[in-house]
C-alpha cells in the first residue's frame, strides 16, 4: 500500500495554517503555558539529538520545535512569516555584514564582534523594523 503524501510546506505561513487546522481538531483547549512546556521538552530532545544523534534525529526534533513555535504564534494571532522577516531584517542591520567584515579585518574575534555590535545597537531602532 502506497502512503499518501502529507501537506507540502513552502513557508512559515503554511506551517501555521496546517498547525492551526490540526490544533482545532486535536487540542483546542491548549494554553500558552502548555505549549511552552511542550517546547521545553522538545528543546531538551533537540539538545540530546545534537549531542548524540545524527542529522535525521536533529531534523525531526528541530521540526517539532518549529511546529510548536507556530502553534504558539497562532495562539497569539502572530503571522510567523512576517515576524521572522522583520526580525531577520532587524538583525541584518544590527549585525551588519559590512561592519562585521570591517571588524574582522581589524583583527577582532567573532565572539567579541557580536557583543560589540549588540552593545552599539540603539533599541529604539527596533520600532523601525516593525517587530511585533
Amino acid at each position: 500500500m502506497q502512503r499518501k503524501e502529507g501537506p507540502h510546506i513552502d513557508s512559515l505561513r503554511d506551517i501555521q495554517t496546517i498547525e492551526a487546522s490540526f490544533s482545532s481538531l486535536l487540542s483546542p483547549c491548549e494554553k500558552p503555558e502548555d505549549i511552552l512546556s511542550m517546547i521545553d521538552e522538545e528543546i531538551d530532545e533537540l539538545k540530546d539529538s545534537v549531542m548524540n544523534g545524527g542529522r535525521k534525529e536533529i531534523a525531526a526534533e528541530a521540526a517539532d520545535v518549529l511546529i510548536l513555535l507556530a502553534k504558539l504564534a497562532t495562539f497569539y494571532s502572530i503571522p510567523l512569516d512576517e515576524a521572522v522577516s522583520a526580525k531577520l531584517n532587524r538583525n541584518y542591520h544590527k549585525y551588519s555584514p559590512y561592519k562585521t567584515k570591517m571588524l574582522v579585518e581589524q583583527g577582532m574575534p567573532l565572539d567579541e564582534i557580536c557583543l560589540f555590535l549588540k552593545g552599539k545597537w540603539d533599541k529604539s531602532m527596533d520600532e523601525e523594523f516593525h517587530i511585533f
